[in-house]
C-alpha cells in the first residue's frame, strides 16, 4: 500500500461512538479490518442517515461525517444527494483517492458512481442484500458496470443478474474473525435478528411449540427488537410457552456472541438474505445453523439448508436428538474479504 493513499466510504449508517455495537457490526468490523491490515491507508466515511447528527466525530480512529438525512426526507431528498456530493469534492480536493467504496447499491451508490465518473475515480459497490431485489429502482439510475458491482454471496450474484439484467463483475463474501467458543451448550436454540416480517420468527415460535410436544423442557431464546415484537410475545403466550421462549431484547454484540457460544443451534428463518453476519457468527461460535436461506453455491460446514417449516422442524429435531460437533466453524474470514476488496481497486486502477 502506498503512502498516502484514501479509501472513502459511503454508508447508510455508521455507529454514533465506539460502544454503538449493533449498527451494521459486519461493516464495523470490515472497516476496523481495513485500518489494521492497511494501517498506511487513510479512510474516511460519509454516513448518510445515522446517525442523527451533523457533526464530524472519530470512531476508532477514523473520521466519520455524518448527513443527518433525516433532514431531507420525500421531496427534499436530492437535498441530501447535494450535500453529499458537496462533502465528497472537499474531502478528495489535494489526497490521492485510491476509491470510492458504497455500502449496497442504493442512493448510497448513486452519489458514489456520480462523484466517481466526474473524477474519474474508482467506485465499487458491494450489494449486500435487499438491493438486489427487483424493486431496487436506482439501480436503473445508477447504471453501474459490471466491475463496479461486488456481491457479498453466490446467491446476491445471481439475484441482482436476474433482477436487473446487469452481470456482476465479482463476489467478495461478508466474513468475521476467529473467536473463543466452548463446548457446555445449556442452550437448545437460539434466534438474534431484527423482529420485522420477513425474518419471519413467527416460524420459530411454531417449531418451538412442535419440539415441546415431546421435550417439555426444550429451551429457546431469541434476541432482537422491531415492529413483530409484540405479535411474537402473544403468539408465544398462546402456544404456552412462556416457560420454554425468551425475548430477550436487543444486546451489545459482544453479549450476544457469549450467548451464541452457549447455544446449540442456531435457527434463521428469514425470507431472505444476502449473506448473514449473524449466521456466519453463529458457525464461528460453535452453533449448527438451520435456515430456508443460503448464501454459497456449496455446502458450509454445521450450516443446513431447508426448504420448508416441516423440513427446518425436522432437521432441528434430528440435531437435537445427536451428538452435536461444539467446533467453530470459519465459513469467511474477514480478512481475507477485506485484502479481496483493496485488491479491486489496484486491479481497476
Amino acid at each position: 500500500m502506498k503512502e498516502g493513499k484514501t479509501l472513502i466510504i459511503i454508508t447508510p449508517g455508521f455507529p454514533k461512538d465506539e460502544n454503538d455495537s449493533t449498527c451494521l457490526p459486519s461493516q464495523q468490523l470490515f472497516v476496523l479490518t481495513v485500518k489494521r491490515l492497511f494501517p498506511a491507508l487513510e479512510i474516511k466515511i460519509v454516513a448518510l442517515q445515522y446517525p442523527y447528527d451533523a457533526d464530524t466525530y472519530v470512531w476508532n480512529g477514523i473520521e466519520v461525517y455524518p448527513l443527518n438525512g433525516k433532514k431531507n426526507s420525500g421531496i427534499l431528498r436530492p437535498v441530501l444527494w447535494l450535500r453529499a456530493y458537496a462533502l465528497l469534492r472537499k474531502l478528495t480536493k489535494g489526497r490521492s483517492i485510491l476509491g470510492i467504496l458504497s455500502f449496497w447499491c442504493n442512493e448510497t451508490a448513486l452519489i458514489g458512481q456520480a462523484f466517481a465518473a466526474s473524477k474519474k475515480f474508482q467506485h465499487k459497490i458491494w450489494i449486500s442484500g435487499q438491493d438486489a431485489r427487483e424493486r431496487n429502482g436506482f439501480v436503473k439510475w445508477i447504471r453501474p458496470r459490471p466491475d463496479d458491482l461486488v456481491a457479498m454471496s453466490d446467491f446476491l450474484k445471481q439475484e441482482f443478474e436476474k433482477n436487473h439484467s446487469i452481470k456482476v463483475g465479482h463476489v467478495i463474501c461478508n466474513g468475521v474473525l476467529p473467536t473463543f467458543t466452548n463446548n457446555e451448550r445449556e442452550i437448545d436454540l437460539m434466534g438474534a435478528g431484527s423482529l420485522i416480517t420477513l425474518k419471519q420468527y413467527n416460524v420459530f415460535v411454531d417449531i418451538v411449540s412442535d419440539l415441546r410436544k415431546k421435550n417439555k423442557n426444550i429451551n429457546a431464546i431469541l434476541f432482537g427488537k422491531g415492529p413483530e415484537e409484540a405479535n411474537l410475545r402473544k403468539q408465544i403466550v398462546a402456544l404456552d410457552l412462556t416457560g420454554n421462549f425468551q425475548l430477550k431484547g436487543e444486546a451489545h454484540h459482544a453479549s450476544l456472541m457469549d450467548w451464541m457460544s452457549r447455544a446449540k443451534i442456531f435457527v434463521h428463518p428469514s425470507a431472505y438474505e444476502g449473506y448473514s453476519t449473524v449466521c456466519l457468527e453463529a458457525l464461528a461460535n460453535g452453533c449448527q445453523v438451520v435456515s430456508f436461506t443460503y448464501a454459497e453455491n456449496h455446502p458450509v460446514k454445521h450450516w443446513h439448508v431447508v426448504k420448508n417449516k416441516t423440513e427446518m422442524l425436522n432437521r432441528i429435531s434430528e440435531l437435537l436428538e445427536g451428538k452435536l460437533d461444539p467446533s467453530p466453524v470459519i465459513a469467511r474470514n474477514m480478512e481475507t474479504s477485506v485484502r479481496e476488496m483493496i485488491a479491486l481497486f489496484h486491479r481497476s486502477g
